[in-house]
């Protein structure tokens, strides 16, 4: 039996002229309470009545109180709502040791990153009540540099434990000791449901 391939596009709503089978549009929780405008106005890049042309709709970084958006998108445009939050799982050091992100309690911490959103990554800090969190913010996919590392090296004498995304650590060709990579834990509801349309649709003739 000859096998189709599938193509999984990132940031593929907006190519109008590409053929496609399924639109699954990811919304930031933490963003969409607070952006009503287009780019360059707002973070926006289409309206959201566009959320007509989307199979399902997947609130990312979800929290209660993006509760009430949620339930009117779903009210007004009939979609398939999903909703999805990262949590802090495990810590892990530049030798591969695991720890528990509760080491932080009671501790000076030194958080760094360079994602599109940073407070989501500090405020999965703040919830371990360190003693002192001094926090510093790169440009997204900020490359880290010679000069950067030093800087982070010499700043570690001075906390009990820096700590970064995986995405930073990745970039970072020398790292302190006391270096931790926070990990995390996906969550996605309904994920039986989604996992099976997407079945259903691949399997259908007019895929």
């Amino acid at each position: 039996m000859k096998e189709n391939p599938i193509v999984i596009l990132d940031d593929g709503f907006q190519h109008h002229a590409l053929k496609r089978d399924v639109d699954i549009v990811l919304l930031d929780s933490s963003r969409i309470c607070k952006e009503r405008f287009l780019i360059p106005a707002g973070s926006l890049r289409e309206p959201i009545s566009s959320l007509l042309r989307a199979d399902w709709v997947v609130f990312s970084k979800y929290e209660l109180s993006a509760e009430r958006i949620v339930q009117n998108i779903q009210k007004k445009f009939s979609k398939r709502i999903l909703r999805f939050s990262l949590e802090p799982d495990k810590l892990l050091s530049p030798d591969l040791q695991m720890d528990s992100p509760k080491i932080f309690h009671d501790k000076k911490v030194y958080a760094f990153t360079g994602i599109g959103n940073p407070e989501i990554f500090f405020s999965m800090i703040r919830k371990f009540q360190p003693v002192k969190l001094e926090t510093r913010t790169f440009r997204d996919h900020h490359s880290y540099t010679i000069e950067d590392e030093n800087v982070l090296n010499t700043i570690a004498s001075s906390y009990d434990y820096l700590v970064c995304t995986e995405k930073d650590f990745i970039k970072i060709s020398k790292s302190p000791k006391n270096l931790r990579i926070l990990l995390l834990e996906s969550k996605l509801d309904k994920e039986e449901k989604l996992g099976s349309f997407l079945k259903k649709r691949l399997m259908s003739e007019t895929f």
